[in-house]
């Protein structure tokens, strides 16, 4: 269930950068940063939530 929450929150936290990505010129800096802003809130909520960067919660679909 954890895994499942983690995994649900991490979609949300992507989805408006996905979208503001879509938005910008492609390989400028709007777009860089729309693809890594969300990157240190996603490890922090991976080490809060105790998950680390082991294999197990990555959902393979």
């Amino acid at each position: 269930m954890k895994i499942a929450l983690v995994s649900f929150i991490v979609f949300i936290i992507n989805l408006p950068f996905g979208y503001w990505r879509s938005t910008v010129p492609k390989f400028s800096l709007k777009w860089f940063l729309a693809i890594h802003l969300p990157v240190p809130i996603i490890i922090l909520l991976r080490i809060y939530s105790d998950f680390g960067f082991r294999f197990y919660p990555y959902p393979i679909f």
